[in-house]
């Protein structure tokens, strides 16, 4: 009885063990499955991927802002082709990054907020050759990898934006760029009698500035025409692209009808000044080192002259 008590007792003892033995080979299986799957998709993610608009059930046409694209410039860095927005204290959207960091875990994108010092996770429900699904906030988003060919030829060294009243919240004003990081903005409050003008200076990284570039040659600038009307009112803008200072090439834009990688590139643009540190200056001293619209009333936008 005591010998067979002690066989049942090893053979349990065997058993346990290798059970325990099957489970460690079972976790280190997933685990490494999991591992897997995430060095695949950190290598299938990198490239540029459109985002695919849903259909509807009611024949609508959708507005070339709806559209949008992301950009994964390497396995640690991603770009928005709108930007990163917040809400503020009033619910406004502010932008607050240009490109974020970013890294693959547990079949997860997780995002780096930089103002919140925390990393923001959305699943990744399918990347391969050509589709991506992510899922955020139980919504899933559908991309489609594209090839673009970015035009690098396009020579300039500062641009200048002009924005103008629409129906809406279109920001009315001017912003200019140069490559060496000088920025000037001029504001205008057309809503206040006579009209408010507050001028601005300050200086952009060069993180920045290379980020404007990218979008530049990504809209392939000299395959542009000089005017686009639309029948909508989302943007009426002038983009004009300087070069030792003669002015190279002009763009209106009027409705947003042009491409939607320019409209990425002004759209930008225009809250542009939201990533930077302004420093308000006087009329006078801002016109004598910048060349940038100056009008009196809104009656007269169209018979602008640079200064």
């Amino acid at each position: 009885m005591i010998k067979n008590y002690k066989n049942k007792k090893v053979i349990s003892s065997l058993l346990c063990f290798i059970s325990f033995f099957i489970i460690i080979i079972l976790v280190n299986g997933c685990d490494n499955s999991r591992q897997i799957e995430n060095d695949r998709i950190k290598k299938a993610i990198i490239g540029e991927w459109d985002y695919i608009i849903p259909n509807n059930n009611f024949g609508l046409s959708i507005p070339i802002y709806k559209n949008k694209r992301i950009i994964f410039l390497n396995d640690s860095i991603y770009e928005d082709s709108d930007g990163f927005y917040e809400k503020d204290i009033n619910n406004k959207s502010i932008l607050v990054d240009a490109i974020r960091k970013y890294k693959i875990e547990n079949q997860a994108l997780l995002d780096y907020n930089e103002k919140t010092s925390e990393w923001e996770s959305n699943k990744i429900m399918r990347c391969d050759k050509d589709s991506l699904f992510i899922e955020s906030n139980e919504k899933v988003s559908k991309f489609s990898r594209v090839d673009p060919k970015l035009d690098k030829s396009f020579d300039f060294d500062k641009i200048v934006l002009n924005t103008y009243p629409c129906f809406g919240g279109c920001p009315v004003g001017a912003i200019s760029i140069s490559l060496n990081g000088d920025v000037y903005i001029q504001k205008i409050n057309a809503n206040l009698i006579p009209i408010e003008k507050k001028f601005y200076i300050s200086k952009a990284s060069n993180k920045l500035i290379e980020n404007i570039k990218q979008k530049v040659y990504r809209a392939n600038i000299p395959s542009l025409k000089n005017n686009y009307r639309g029948t909508g009112y989302v943007y009426n803008i002038t983009l004009t692209f300087f070069k030792k200072g003669k002015a190279k090439k002009t763009i209106t834009d009027m409705g947003s009808a042009s491409t939607k990688e320019l409209f990425w590139l002004y759209n930008y643009l225009s809250n542009f000044d939201q990533l930077l540190k302004l420093k308000e200056v006087n009329r006078n001293d801002f016109l004598k080192s910048f060349e940038i619209l100056d009008y009196n009333t809104i009656e007269n936008l169209k018979n602008y002259k640079f200064k």
